[in-house]
């Protein structure tokens, strides 16, 4: 406005260059000379465009080499890539990933891999992943894994739910030996805040002992009481005699 002209039409266009609320390009183009008062138009930045979704590959059973090159030619990075025996995907295969195939995802978004290290040594089994079962489906899959539950130890939490596993010992896709324990970790839900204790059914009396006075005890503390207010009558009386006296 301060050059005497108003601003026209203003379109917004997403940029990897410019930032959100800045211009792009105007029209007409700086320097251009134009009569007092014309419009010009702006195309404004809404800054970058959102990623473009692409679809996560399917690599289960491809060695990690090849699952790599699958997930980058679908502009993907590959994630954690973690071992995990097995007695039917070959060494160096991919046993599973995550997400999983088929799922659209941001571009540039990270692909997790578990790739086989082959079968166990004999003796050993592989143990099974069970966070986030029930205690009951979770103690089912360690014995269909020839292993057996050790320790269960209950632990609040505010995001696994009551009764589901939040961790094990030790950890999913490890060799052990077959029949060895695996240790589990159960959650009992939100943590609640304990009750404040409180007295026994037979509360504490005001005299804290919560039980009666035997009747010899109360005998006793009434006649102390009954004597002290009769010593102190006389000494009353024999108070005022002497003030009696002093007046004569």
């Amino acid at each position: 406005t301060s050059a005497g002209l108003t601003a026209g039409a203003v379109t917004q266009q997403s940029s990897t260059t410019v930032a959100s609320g800045s211009v792009i390009s105007e029209s007409p183009a700086a320097g251009t000379s134009v009569a007092k008062g014309s419009a010009v138009n702006l195309v404004v930045s809404s800054g970058a465009p959102p990623p473009t979704p692409v679809t996560v590959p399917n690599v289960v059973g491809e060695t990690q080499a090849s699952a790599t090159s699958a997930i980058s030619a679908a502009a993907l990075t590959v994630g954690a890539v973690t071992q995990q025996s097995s007695t039917t995907v070959a060494s160096g295969n991919v046993i599973s990933e995550s997400p999983a195939a088929g799922t659209s995802v941001a571009s540039g978004a990270a692909v997790s891999l578990v790739v086989s290290s082959g079968a166990p040594a004999p003796g050993q089994v592989a143990v099974p992943n069970v966070v986030g079962e029930t205690e009951a489906a979770a103690t089912s899959a360690i014995s269909a894994a020839a292993l057996t539950v050790g320790a269960v130890t209950q632990q609040s939490s505010t995001t696994v739910a009551s009764g589901s596993v939040i961790s094990q010992n030790p950890a999913a896709g490890a060799d052990s030996a077959s029949g060895s324990a695996v240790d589990l970790v159960v959650s009992t839900g939100g943590g609640a805040s304990s009750g404040a204790g409180g007295g026994g059914a037979g509360g504490s009396g005001a005299f804290g002992g919560g039980g009666a006075f035997d009747f010899f005890t109360l005998s006793a503390l009434l006649s102390s009481l009954i004597g002290g207010l009769w010593r102190a009558r006389r000494i009353r009386n024999f108070q005022q005699c002497l003030h009696r006296i002093r007046l004569v």
